[in-house]
Parts: structure tokens; C-alpha cells; sequence
């Protein structure tokens, strides 16, 4: 079992260094293979001892190793809770390996949305659209998707990723009319359209749910301290990818349950 803990860590780490180059490199439209990883100041390739997840971080005291540019913090810390969220996972579902080899991989795609959609309120249609194919090839493994037969857990997923760009649309249009400014952007409809073809349409209101919660809380926050406006808008889409990770972890039908129960129990 330790060792298993071990194998999902590291390989959680692997896929938190790819969520690096994602980050880095879609936004400006670049490839996510090549060119290989590279100095943005120097741009001398990254010989692979120097590219080991956080290791090569601390061994480097955050300093490129040639010409000695700042290496930014959000490396270690996006490859570690890619990790723990990995970990996570891998802990909750295990022996379902083809669900836990998919929905791991979707990880690097979360913190890339989430971490572009907070530096540029843009959510790239490439790592959306990815998102979503993930979910149709996670479909036979899904234990979210109730049903005996593959064709009724197929037409649950494409329920729900209908069920989540029409529930989007439609917030996104009252927003415009009560606010007289977008309220929700298009990356956030097709985000949660992705997202519906994991989670089916129970786990779009609970995905939704959950987000409006987390980012209620996120802007009171930040207006208490004086960082935004009431008026000032914030991204959406990190507070869908957590409310979506939740919804992997504990399936909507317990999450409603669990809501349920502390709601209605006496």
C-alpha cells in the first residue's frame, strides 16, 4: 500500500511538471511537446536532472542553473498539489485503475485551466476540449455514470455535457440582462459542458453548487481586504475545476446525500 501511495505521488508530480508547461506555453499559443523545456531568459534546453519535480527546484535554490534567472514558485507548487490531488484519487478509487489512470490525467488539465483563468480570465478551448474528450474515453470506467449497459452510461455523459452548456448559457444570459455586462464568459459554458460529460447532469448542479460557493466566499474575501471592488469581476473557472475535482473524488450522488442529510436530518 506504501508503495502504491509512493507510485501515485510521483506520478502526480510528473504530471504537475506537465501542467508547468501548459501554463506557460498555451496561453501564448505555443505547442505543448516542443521545443524541449527551456531557460525563458537564457533559453538553454533544461538537461532532465534539472527538470525532476521540486527536487531539481530546491537543488537549484530556484536559480537557473546557467544564467541564474529566478525560478518562480508556482513550479514546485503547482507539481505538489497536482500530487496530493493525484494521491487523492488514486486512494479513493483504487482498484479502478482505467478511472483512476483517466481522471488522474484530467489533473494537469484543472491547474492549467485554473491557473490561466486567474492570471488571464481566459480558459483555452485546447485544454477544455481535451478535458472533454478525457470524459467521453472515461465513460466505461465511470463509477459516477449509473447504469448497467455502456450505451445508457454514454447517453448520461452526453446528457450531462448538454444538461452543463445549456445550464451555463442560460446563467450566462440572466447575468447579461440583470447586469447589462457579460457575467459569465463562453470558456466558463464550454468548461462546464466538458465537465458534464464526467459527472452527467446530477454532477453539473453539484459541480455549479459547490463553485458558487467557493467563489462567493473567494470574492468576499477579497473585497474585505480591499483587493477587488463588489463590481470587480472573477474568474469562475478555477472555482468549476474545484467544484468538478470534488464531484471525481466523492461522486455527486454522495455529495447530495451528504447535503441532503446535514439539510433535512433534525
Amino acid at each position: 500500500m506504501v508503495f502504491q501511495d509512493l507510485l501515485s505521488f510521483l506520478w502526480g508530480l510528473c504530471l504537475g511538471s506537465f501542467a508547468n508547461v501548459l501554463i506557460h506555453r498555451v496561453p501564448q499559443g505555443q505547442s505543448w511537446i516542443r521545443p524541449r523545456s527551456h531557460c525563458p531568459v537564457c533559453h538553454i534546453p533544461i538537461a532532465f536532472y534539472d527538470n525532476i519535480p521540486i527536487l531539481s527546484f530546491l537543488r537549484l535554490q530556484g536559480l537557473c542553473r546557467h544564467c541564474r534567472a529566478p525560478i518562480g514558485w508556482r513550479y514546485p507548487t503547482v507539481e505538489l498539489l497536482c500530487a496530493l490531488a493525484t494521491l487523492w484519487l488514486w486512494t479513493q478509487w483504487t482498484p479502478r485503475w482505467g478511472w483512476i489512470l483517466l481522471s488522474t490525467t484530467a489533473m494537469p488539465l484543472l491547474l492549467s485551466l485554473t491557473a490561466i483563468d486567474l492570471k488571464t480570465f481566459l480558459l483555452p478551448d485546447s485544454l477544455t476540449w481535451t478535458l472533454g474528450a478525457l470524459g467521453l474515453l472515461a465513460i466505461p470506467f465511470s463509477p459516477i455514470l449509473s447504469g448497467p449497459l455502456l450505451p445508457i452510461q454514454a447517453l448520461q455523459a452526453l446528457w450531462g455535457g448538454l444538461a452543463g452548456w445549456a445550464l451555463m448559457r442560460f446563467l450566462a444570459w440572466i447575468g447579461e440582462r440583470l447586469f447589462q455586462k457579460e457575467a459569465l464568459g463562453a470558456g466558463d459554458v464550454k468548461l462546464m459542458a466538458a465537465i458534464g460529460l464526467w459527472v452527467g447532469w446530477k454532477g453539473v448542479l453539484v459541480t455549479l453548487m459547490l463553485a458558487s460557493c467557493l467563489g462567493a466566499f473567494y470574492g468576499l474575501i477579497l473585497i474585505l481586504g480591499k483587493k477587488i471592488h463588489k463590481r470587480d469581476p472573477i474568474p469562475f473557472g478555477p472555482f468549476l475545476a474545484l467544484g468538478f475535482y470534488f464531484n471525481l473524488l466523492f461522486s455527486p450522488d454522495r455529495i447530495l446525500r451528504l447535503f441532503l442529510i446535514n439539510i433535512f436530518s433534525p
